[in-house]
């Protein structure tokens, strides 16, 4: 939806990126009003881990948004040159995940997680950057022309069926990009949109641990519970992933990762969501949950095809009821149900064990080398919008 340049700021002496609509004078209302929007949500946000926003101006070749420059690449740029290691994919994503905490805990939901909206400035930092599809919680953003709003490859389930979304879909969109940081390859892309919102939609991805052997077994439980279909069982919320990307690390963060000190790096700041407790279905009939996603109605748009797309069964990915003594399904970090004579776990810990494995890296994280080049800030990928 617009170009980024580099500028300069001759009143503080700093450069900025300035962020300017396509079409100069020509665009329509409803962009102008949507571009706007993006800024005033993003303004809302103050964290060392999203790009902020400085000002918006009106100028006689369009409006535009000054934010911070950041100087370096974005992910996508960064898995293409070369492979990530597994210290450098733990460092960034737990950043991203303190990132998208902060802006859910902020009402905020992204819509477009994705790598090129990821930038990664000098010494490892990394910034969120790109909010012009975000909405906020409870509220109702459609295309005006009924198309869908985002970036295939990357979108969740119910966002690639046009469903209302909410702050999972985000979850969902993480598995996707941290897959792609794992392994350098989109788990869903396939040869068109169609064919990839039918695979985002109904077909499993790429068994993660042959694919990226080094993952920790936590790691890949941690994956394939933010990619299932079923939105209520992912993850609670972004707090709950940090918290499972530290332990993994072993609890010894390199300094990138340290970022507790500006926020909540082990899920105690303060201003914190309430977690919700997560209702289990006991029997067939209540496998379908209001939360799980359902084909939706068709609607016209060129790229409305995901509405002819049937949603995943009822309850797939879920967990065997309590009680029934039937294993877990593989690779879903669940804990195995208890054996004759043994004492089942109790305690507030106990609903949600995880899976804890020995660092396959033996020296602590360290952040990669600075980055450097302009003009990082722009994306080559077209993305689908009203």
């Amino acid at each position: 939806m617009g170009e980024v340049f580099l500028a300069h700021d001759e009143r503080l002496d700093r450069r900025v990126a300035i962020k300017r609509m396509r079409g100069g004078g020509q665009v329509p209302s409803h962009r102008r009003r949507r571009f706007r929007r993006e800024a005033t949500i993003a303004a809302k946000l103050n964290h060392p881990t999203i790009v902020h926003i400085y000002d918006v101006v009106q100028t006689a070749h369009g409006d535009c948004i000054v934010m911070e420059y950041v100087e370096g690449e974005n992910l996508r740029q960064r898995i293409e040159s070369e492979p990530l290691t597994l210290s450098e994919v733990l460092i960034y994503a737990h950043q991203i995940a303190l990132g998208m905490a902060e802006a859910h805990d902020q009402g905020i939901v992204h819509r477009d997680l994705k790598s090129e909206n990821i930038l990664l400035a000098r010494a490892g930092q990394i910034k969120i950057t790109d909010f012009g599809i975000a909405q906020l919680h409870g509220e109702e953003v459609a295309a005006e022309d009924g198309s869908l709003v985002g970036t295939y490859r990357s979108m969740s389930p119910e966002q690639a069926l046009g469903r209302t979304v909410d702050h999972r879909s985000d979850l969902f969109s993480f598995g996707i990009l941290l897959y792609e940081l794992l392994t350098g390859v989109s788990p869903f892309d396939a040869e068109t949109p169609f064919l990839t919102l039918q695979r985002i939609v109904h077909a499993a991805p790429g068994a993660l641990a042959e694919l990226a052997p080094t993952s920790p077994p936590a790691l890949v439980a941690l994956v394939n519970q933010l990619l299932n279909k079923v939105p209520r069982l992912r993850p609670r919320d972004f707090h709950e992933v940090a918290d499972a990307l530290a332990e993994i690390m072993g609890g010894r963060c390199s300094r990138p990762c340290g970022l507790s000190r500006f926020g909540r790096a082990h899920g105690r700041g303060g201003g914190r969501v309430p977690r919700r407790r997560r209702a289990r279905a006991t029997s067939p009939s209540e496998q379908r949950s209001p939360d799980a996603v359902a084909p939706g109605p068709e609607a016209g748009g060129s790229h409305r095809t995901a509405s002819t797309i049937e949603a995943p069964p009822p309850g797939s990915g879920a967990a065997p009821p309590p009680g029934s003594g039937a294993a877990p399904p593989p690779g879903s970090g669940a804990a195995p149900p208890p054996g004759p004579g043994e004492t089942p776990p109790s305690g507030p810990g106990a609903a949600r064990q995880r899976a804890r494995s020995p660092r396959s890296d033996p020296t602590p994280a360290t952040a990669p080398p600075a980055q450097t080049g302009a003009g990082s800030q722009t994306s080559d990928e077209p993305r689908s919008e009203g």
